[in-house]
């Protein structure tokens, strides 16, 4: 899978994440993502779920359109300490995913926040990931 692909079923996303899971442990991906959830306003259940690789993959899952079906290799996936999880805002997106009640027993591991290692690394005392991508990458 190259690109963006949006998952609107259990079924796919757990195709998708398990192969992502397995190239990464086996080297065939970078063992890092990126996460981001979104959730409706006024409901603590999340919404979507963006994850994307350093390759240039990216998946869209619709959380809200899955119902009660679980996707295990997510709870692998966030899980597994060898595969760096990244983010602003990461804790609490975790936080969130864990609101699911399949996920809701899911110890996480490998959990990045880029605010605060941008502050040591590079001197960043913004905010938000606009603000980061622009004073690290210098883009927008």
């Amino acid at each position: 899978m190259t690109g963006v692909k949006v998952l609107c079923d259990a079924q796919e996303a757990e195709s998708v994440l398990a192969r992502w899971l397995r190239d990464a442990l086996d080297g065939l991906l970078p063992p890092a993502m990126g996460l981001d959830v979104e959730w409706v306003p006024r409901s603590d259940r999340p919404a979507l779920l963006q994850l994307s690789t350093p390759s240039g993959q990216c998946a869209l899952l619709r959380l809200c359109q899955f119902g009660e079906d679980e996707v295990p290799s997510l709870a692998a996936l966030l899980r597994e300490p060898r595969v760096l999880k990244a983010g602003v805002g990461v804790v609490g997106d975790v936080a969130r995913l864990r609101e699911l009640p399949w996920l809701r027993d899911t110890v996480v591991a490998g959990v990045c926040e880029l605010v605060p290692l941008a502050s040591r690394v590079a001197g960043f005392t913004g905010a938000g990931l606009a603000a980061l991508a622009s004073h690290v990458l210098d883009r927008r």
